[in-house]
């Protein structure tokens, strides 16, 4: 359960990092 949870705590993470990219792509 634990290794589950810190795959999806990873997955969130790079979807938030490449959110933050396009974000900051669109804004320049």
């Amino acid at each position: 359960v634990v290794a589950v949870l810190m795959a999806i705590d990873a997955g969130l993470e790079r979807l938030r990092h490449a959110v933050l990219e396009k974000g900051a792509d669109d804004d320049r």
